[in-house]
């Protein structure tokens, strides 16, 4: 349960998923009840895109993080909602020049297919310590959105000095 609640709290502050509420009383449902809602609304969501075309597109997201700070589980339950096409890998295209040579064609075949409705999201924790990244994003797309994502570690536990 605490893994849906961290999904759908992860959802809500992206303003991905909101629908009149409905969400309000999920925290107090059952995990198969939360995950049935998400499968018959991606359901109701792939019938209407059938028609419409599906291509790679350049990202409208991207995750920046420290490596080993949780960008991968972040991607991962993004991923979950039927209106977020995710990166399978990270592609490293700011950060590293040869990547970054090959040119945004290069970058968006990348990408995996998805719809005009849904939005498009990678991730990579070297754009964090890259000093060309930040530029090079801003430069390809200035209404791209991104989570600039860390943590601080917990400091050591020390011994009681009073035991």
């Amino acid at each position: 349960m605490a893994r849906v609640c961290l999904l759908l709290l992860c959802l809500k502050m992206c303003g991905i998923y909101s629908q009149e509420g409905r969400w309000e009383a999920s925290w107090k449902r059952n995990d198969s009840d939360v995950v049935n809602d998400l499968l018959e609304q991606w359901k109701r969501n792939d019938s209407d895109a059938l028609d419409e075309d599906w291509k790679q597109r350049l990202p409208k997201g991207i995750i920046i993080g420290v490596r080993k700070g949780g960008t991968r589980a972040l991607l991962e339950m993004l991923s979950l909602h039927p209106q977020v096409a995710a990166a399978h890998s990270e592609i490293h295209f700011f950060n590293l020049e040869e990547n970054y040579q090959k040119g945004l064609d290069w970058y968006c075949q990348q990408m995996p297919n998805s719809h005009s409705s849904q939005i498009t999201v990678e991730k990579t924790p070297g754009y964090f310590a890259s000093l060309e990244a930040p530029e090079r994003i801003y430069t390809m797309d200035r209404s791209v959105n991104y989570a600039l994502y860390g943590y601080v570690p917990a400091p050591p536990m020390q011994k009681n000095p009073f035991s």
